[in-house]
């Protein structure tokens, strides 16, 4: 921990002037007493933020308090079950998928063949853990994979993105990070963010090297550079070279309107971040999370307590 707070102490020096130590007992107090980590300090610019901006900001310690509250545990874990998951919301997630536990060889073998590209999840795994993309072919191929990878995991049939998400890059589908509080009877959404993969990875998760984008409700343009989990700026993807400020996710409205209409079915679990595929038609939704890393929703942009607090009693 101490090597974390020394090399983002030493992040900001190098952006931004001042005194090591100064940083770093700063960081420290912050950490003990408000609740923010090292890398909240950077890549919330803490340092320049008054103690009203600060308190405007959801640390991660109040995040897991605030899902407590918000969410019954049971239904909670039940989203966390991603076959659990995908049943109950298959009219959104719009896609084929098969839980390898209880599969047979036949329906795996079924399934490949009208799934030869297919994507490979673990079941309770998150963060991106444990997912790959396979192509099978043979009998053989198929049988020995089957072999191997029978257990608590799901095969699920591709997303194909809209063109101008792929764009940004094609060895990920890039999602939209959408989070929703149920309060009054509906559901409002609170804040959203672009993820965008990075390198040879095929998902576009933060704790994954990928990047996150602050986003504009109302139109869904990106506001600002990209941020990925070590708080290095990006002001254009590294890989595409597609400059990030501005660029407008497709089929915005349709975004908006599946995770409201997503999140009024469980009014048990009231605040939910929900990843989300945008395609040509519309937009399928990837998962819901009821543990969401806030500092993604709240890179670049204001932080989520002016929103929240209006619609709950906290």
């Amino acid at each position: 921990m101490l090597g974390k707070y020394h090399y983002f102490s030493g992040r900001i020096k190098e952006t931004s002037g001042g005194n090591v130590l100064y940083h770093l007992c700063r960081m420290t107090y912050m950490k003990t007493v408000l609740g923010f980590g090292a890398e909240d300090y950077f890549i919330y610019q803490l340092y320049r933020k008054t103690p009203a901006e600060r308190k405007q900001i959801m640390t991660g310690r109040q995040a897991t308090e605030f899902e407590h509250v918000m969410n019954d545990p049971q239904e909670s874990m039940a989203l966390g079950d991603k076959r659990t998951f995908n049943n109950r919301f298959c009219a959104y997630t719009k896609r084929d998928f098969l839980y390898l536990y209880r599969a047979t060889p036949e329906e795996f073998s079924s399934f490949c063949r009208k799934h030869p590209d297919f994507m490979l999840k673990k079941n309770w795994l998150c963060e991106g853990q444990g997912v790959r993309r396979c192509h099978l072919s043979g009998e053989q191929e198929i049988d020995a994979f089957f072999q191997e990878n029978k257990g608590d995991a799901l095969v699920e049939e591709l997303i194909v993105q809209h063109p101008a998400m792929n764009a940004l890059h094609p060895q990920s589908v890039n999602t939209v990070r959408v989070s929703t509080l149920f309060a009054h009877g509906n559901a409002h959404i609170i804040a959203a963010a672009l993820r965008i993969g990075t390198g040879d990875n095929c998902t576009d998760n933060l704790h994954n090297a990928g990047i996150a984008c602050p986003v504009n409700l109302s139109d869904g343009t990106v506001t600002g550079p990209g941020y990925d989990k070590a708080a290095h700026e990006f002001i254009k993807h590294p890989d595409s070279g597609i400059t990030l400020r501005g660029f407008r996710i497709p089929n915005w409205k349709n975004v908006t309107q599946t995770v409201i209409s997503a999140a009024e079915e469980i009014p048990t679990v009231r605040w939910i971040g929900w990843d989300v595929a945008v395609t040509e038609e519309g937009c399928q939704i990837v998962e819901g999370n009821t543990n969401q890393a806030v500092d993604l929703i709240q890179i670049g942009q204001e932080g989520v307590w002016p929103k929240i607090k209006p619609l709950c009693d906290i």
